[in-house]
C-alpha cells in the first residue's frame, strides 16, 4: 500500500465515474422531459433516419388526408347545384307533356308554362355559372378537360378522367374503327320494271303491314300495287310510334344504332317484297300474310390504346388505363375523315379507319397520397353543362343514296336553351316531340355527371380517405416505436443513474479523505 499526496488515484477513479454518471443522468433527464427517445443524432444515428423518413411519410399523408377531405368538400358542392339543377329539369320535362295536351290547354295556359320553361332555363344557367368551390368554377366548364384537334367524326366527346403519363401533354388518343356500325333497316323494294309493289298473282288488293319499331308498333294500310315513293310516305307517317323511318334510299331504318335498335315489319294481309338489308342482303322474298323480316343493327367496334371496345351503337363508354371518357360517332353521313381513310359514318360498310382527338393537361388534379406518381395523382374534368351544352347535337338521320332533295335529311336533338320563348322548340310553336327529346337527353347528362361525381365520392374519395387514415395510425405507431420514449425503462434507468451518482459523491468524499491518513504518520 502505498500513500500519496500530490496524485489521490482512488479520487481521480471516483471523479471519471462520478461524471459519467452525471452525463447519464442528465440524458435520463432530457429523455424523461422531452418524452423522446431520440433527441438528436447521437442517440441513435439508424433510427434517426428511418424516424425522419417516417415523419415526413405522415405529414404527407395528413396533408393527402386534408386534400381528399377538400375534394369531398367540392364534390358536394357541385352535387348539391347539380341536384337542383335536376329538379328544374324535371319541372320544365312537366311543362312540355302539359303543353303536348292540345285538348285540355288553352293557348293563354300554355304561354304561362313556356314562362316557367324560361325561368327554369335562366336558373338552371345562373347556378351553372355560380357554382365555384374556392373560387374555381364547378359547372362552367372551368373545370373540364381541354380537348383539341377533334376529328369530325367524334361527338359529345365527355372526358371525366385522364391518366397523363410523364411528359404527355397533350395527350393525344386515336381511335381505329374495325367494326361496322349501322342502324337497323328493312329494304322495301319496287317490283322490276314496274316501281310498285305487287300483292300476288291472283291480284289482292292492298295490304295490312305492321311495323314494330324501338318506340312501339303501328299498322299501316297499302293500297294495291302501291309505288314506293307511297310506302314511304305511308311508313313514314307513323314514325313517331314506332321509332323507324324510310330513308332516301328506300330503306326502313331505326333512328338509333346498335344490336339493341330492331325493326321488324310483318305483313298481316296481302303480300310485299321485303329484305332484311342488314344481316342477309341475299334473303329477298315476297313476304305474305303472317310472314315477316326483322333487321337487327350493329354495334361499332373500336381498338383504343390496344384495347378493344364495343359501342352501344355508335356510343362509346371507355375505361381503360387511359382513363375514363365517352363518344359517339357522328350519324351525320356527310361527315367523313377522309384523310384517315375513315369512310362516311352511317353508310352500310365494314370498313376500318382512325378518328382521334388530344386532351390538354388540365381539368382538376387531386393529389390522393404522398408522392407525385400517377397512381397518387387523380385528373378529372366536369364537363360544362349550361343551357347552350345541354342537350345533344343537332344531326341529320342517316341517308341511303341521298338525293339532291333530301340530302339534308330530317334533324334531330337541339340544345336546351332552343326551349326558351322565340327559340325552335319552344311550347309555343316550336317542335314539342324535338323540346322532350333535348330535356331527356338534358337530365341524363346532368343525372350522369352526378352519378360520376357520386361514384368518385364513394368509391374513389373516401376509401382513399379511410387507407390514409389507417396508413398515418401505423406509420406514426412505427416511427413512435422507435423514436418516443418508454418511460418505465427510462425511469428505471433514472433511478439507477440517481443512486449512482450519489453514490459517486460519498466515494468522491471519502477518497478525498485518503490523503489526510499521512498526517497521522507525522504524530
Amino acid at each position: 500500500m502505498g500513500l500519496r499526496i500530490n496524485t489521490n488515484v482512488s479520487a481521480l477513479a471516483a471523479i471519471r465515474n462520478l461524471g459519467r454518471n452525471d452525463r447519464a443522468q442528465a440524458r435520463t433527464l432530457e429523455h424523461l422531459s422531452t418524452g423522446l427517445r431520440i433527441n438528436r443524432a447521437s442517440d441513435d444515428p439508424s433510427g434517426l433516419v428511418i424516424s425522419e423518413q417516417l415523419r415526413s411519410q405522415i405529414g404527407s399523408l395528413r396533408q393527402a388526408a386534408e386534400n381528399t377531405q377538400n375534394d369531398n368538400n367540392m364534390i358536394a358542392t357541385a352535387d348539391a347545384a347539380l341536384e337542383e339543377m335536376s329538379n328544374l329539369l324535371n319541372d320544365v320535362k312537366g311543362s312540355i307533356v302539359f303543353a303536348l295536351n292540345t285538348a285540355g290547354a288553352s293557348p293563354e295556359q300554355v304561354a304561362a308554362e313556356q314562362e316557367s320553361v324560361d325561368g327554369a332555363i335562366l336558373a338552371i344557367n345562373r347556378i351553372v355559372n355560380t357554382a365555384r368551390y374556392a373560387d374555381g368554377g364547378l359547372l362552367n366548364g372551368q373545370s373540364s378537360f381541354i380537348s383539341t384537334s377533334i376529328a369530325a367524326s367524334i361527338d359529345d366527346l365527355n372526358l371525366r378522367r385522364i391518366n397523363f403519363p410523364p411528359g404527355s401533354s397533350p395527350l393525344d388518343i386515336a381511335v381505329t374503327l374495325t367494326g361496322s356500325r349501322d342502324s337497323a333497316g328493312t329494304f322495301a323494294a319496287a317490283l322490276p320494271a314496274q316501281g310498285s309493289i305487287s300483292f300476288g298473282a291472283a291480284g289482292a288488293s292492298g295490304a295490312i303491314v305492321r311495323i314494330v319499331g324501338p318506340r312501339g308498333s303501328a299498322d299501316v294500310s297499302l293500297g294495291d300495287l302501291a309505288p314506293v315513293a307511297d310506302i314511304a310516305t305511308a311508313f313514314n307517317n307513323v314514325r313517331s310510334q314506332t321509332g323507324a323511318y324510310v330513308d332516301g334510299g328506300n330503306i326502313l331504318r331505326t333512328e338509333e344504332f346498335g344490336t339493341n335498335e330492331r325493326v321488324t315489319v310483318t305483313v298481316l294481309d296481302g303480300q310485299l317484297d321485303a329484305v332484311d338489308n342488314i344481316n342477309d342482303a341475299a334473303a329477298a322474298a315476297n313476304l305474305t300474310s303472317g310472314q315477316s323480316v326483322m333487321s337487327v343493327g350493329t354495334n361499332a367496334v373500336a381498338t383504343i390504346n390496344g384495347a378493344s371496345f364495343t359501342a352501344n351503337g355508335r356510343h362509346f363508354n371507355i375505361v381503360n388505363d387511359l382513363g375514363e371518357f365517352s363518344f359517339s360517332l357522328s350519324s351525320d353521313p356527310t361527315v367523313a375523315d377522309k384523310s384517315a381513310g375513315l369512310p362516311a359514318l352511317g353508310l352500310l360498310d365494314n370498313g376500318s379507319g382512325t378518328t382521334s382527338f388530344s386532351v390538354q393537361r388540365s381539368g382538376l388534379g387531386m393529389q390522393l397520397n404522398s408522392t407525385a406518381v400517377g397512381s397518387d395523382h387523380l385528373q378529372i374534368g366536369i364537363n360544362a353543362l349550361d343551357v347552350g351544352t345541354l342537350g345533344f347535337e343537332r344531326i341529320r338521320n342517316v341517308l341511303r343514296n341521298p338525293t339532291a332533295a333530301d340530302a339534308a335529311g330530317e334533324e334531330a336533338g337541339g340544345r336546351l336553351k332552343s326551349l326558351l320563348t322565340g327559340g325552335a322548340n319552344d311550347l309555343l310553336n316550336g317542335d314539342l316531340s324535338r323540346a322532350d327529346e333535348i330535356i331527356d337527353a338534358s337530365i341524363k347528362q346532368v343525372a350522369g355527371t352526378r352519378a360520376f361525381l357520386g361514384s368518385l365520392s364513394e368509391k374513389v374519395l373516401t376509401p382513399n380517405l379511410n387507407s390514409v387514415e389507417v396508413a398515418i395510425q401505423n406509420l406514426s405507431a412505427s416511427e413512435s416505436s422507435i423514436r418516443d420514449l418508454n418511460f418505465a425503462e427510462e425511469t428505471s434507468a433514472f433511478t439507477k443513474s440517481q443512486i449512482l451518482f450519489q453514490t459517486g459523491i460519498a466515494s468522491l468524499a471519502s477518497a478525498n479523505l485518503v490523503p489526510q491518513a499521512v498526517l497521522s504518520l507525522l504524530r
